[in-house]
C-alpha cells in the first residue's frame, strides 16, 4: 500500500447573520479573512433562505458612519454583540449586479 501526499487548501467557512426590521429579514453573507475582517459577498433582504432559516443564524447589523447627505457608508458589522471590521466596506450599500443578487436569466 502506497501513501500519497496531497496538498489541502482550507476554505474558510461562510458567515451568515440576519437582522429583522419589521417584516423584512436582512441577510448578510461573507467570509472571515485571516486579518480578522469580514469580506461581505451579499447584503440584502431578497434572500429567501434568510427568511426560512432566520432562527438558526446569529443576529447582527451593519454599523454605519454618520455623514452629511444621504449616502450610506458601513464600516463594521456587529454580530451577536461582537464588532468585526469590513474588508470591503465601501461596497456594502453600493452593490453592482453580482452573482449573489442577480435574478435568473439576467
Amino acid at each position: 500500500m502506497t501513501i500519497q501526499r496531497v496538498k489541502i487548501r482550507l476554505v474558510p467557512d461562510p458567515i451568515i447573520f440576519v437582522h429583522r426590521i419589521i417584516d423584512s429579514v436582512w441577510t448578510c453573507r461573507g467570509t472571515l479573512l485571516s486579518d480578522g475582517t469580514l469580506l461581505v459577498t451579499y447584503y440584502g433582504r431578497d434572500d429567501m433562505e434568510g427568511y426560512r432559516t432566520e432562527k438558526q443564524h446569529p443576529k447582527g447589523d451593519m454599523l454605519e458612519k454618520k455623514t452629511k447627505g444621504c449616502k450610506r457608508h458601513a464600516y463594521a458589522a456587529k454580530i451577536d454583540g461582537k464588532t468585526v471590521k469590513l474588508a470591503n466596506a465601501a461596497f456594502v450599500f453600493n452593490w453592482t449586479r453580482g452573482p449573489h443578487n442577480m435574478r435568473a436569466g439576467e
